[in-house]
């Protein structure tokens, strides 16, 4: 999940989007990794304390409906 640049705990969004998750397990058997991930490190994965990772997130990432 790529977020905007502004004040977010990545805590706070861990737990939402762990929770969406969970829904659509439950619902539909979708197992789905979410990482909140700011926008200026999703550009320039220089910029997160783990690139590497950000660069695989880009290489694996699916867009979702309703995503810009």
């Amino acid at each position: 999940m790529v977020l905007a640049d502004r004040f977010w705990r990545i805590i706070d969004e861990a737990r939402r989007l762990a929770d969406l998750s969970a829904d659509r397990l439950t619902e539909y058997g979708l197992d789905i990794q979410a990482h909140p991930v700011p926008r200026s490190a999703w550009t320039d994965p220089a910029l997160h304390p783990n690139p590497a990772l950000v660069r695989a997130m880009r290489r694996d990432a699916k867009r979702t409906e309703g995503s810009r």
